[in-house]
């Protein structure tokens, strides 16, 4: 009973949050960023308050200065940028990417180029750096949607993964009961001989 329950909690923790990484993935993505802007930015906080707090000194010790907070403050800089901006980020990082996946396509191709002067290269070669170069002139010209669709697709597959576990749950529980009543038939077959055997015994 208690694995059944689990299972129905499974499945619908899996498709209520597969249907919001669906409905929010721009959403989804944002407040990742920002969780990664409050990583940063609470640990250079503290750093900070550390470094300019005066610890109590018996008298006769000299205060140690320590060092200045510049990793810190870089931390702190970086976290609030990714808080207050996250789209900002997001696109940016985006638009690397598809500047990388661009160039790295035409490497490909510049490289099975000079190859084929060696010898002969198929076509289909070239169809691996062309795709790499298609997705990467897609991220660059819609950096916010290339940025949902990996939780667009962790969406979906949370989605069928609640499926599959509710159908799990309905299949078990019909198997179980089946079982269930084979066992109850099969205990009523044994008492009904056993009591036939002892009829004849007592004539």
């Amino acid at each position: 009973m208690r694995n059944n329950k689990m299972t129905i909690i499974r499945a619908l923790c899996s498709l209520c949050v597969g249907c919001f990484l669906v409905a929010y993935p721009d959403y989804t993505a944002k407040m990742l960023v920002i969780m990664v802007g409050l990583l940063f930015f609470i640990p250079g906080l503290v750093s900070i308050v550390l470094a300019f707090a005066r610890p109590k000194v018996a008298e006769g010790q000299e205060y140690e200065r320590k060092a200045f907070p510049i990793v810190g403050i870089g931390s702190s800089i970086l976290g609030l940028v990714l808080i207050i901006m996250p789209t900002v980020f997001i696109a940016i990082m985006m638009y690397i990417l598809g500047v990388m996946l661009v160039a790295a396509g035409i490497y490909q191709i510049v490289e099975y180029r000079s190859f084929s002067k060696i010898m002969s290269a198929s076509l289909w070669l070239y169809a691996i750096p062309v795709l790499v170069i298609m997705a990467g002139i897609f991220i660059f010209l819609n950096p916010i949607v290339s940025a949902s669709l990996p939780f667009i697709v962790l969406g979906v597959s949370g989605m069928v993964y609640g499926v599959s576990e509710f159908v799990k749950f309905f299949v078990m529980k019909k198997a179980y009961s089946r079982l269930k009543k084979q066992d109850e038939a099969r205990e009523n077959t044994q008492v009904t001989d056993i009591t036939y055997y002892d009829d004849i015994s007592a004539e």
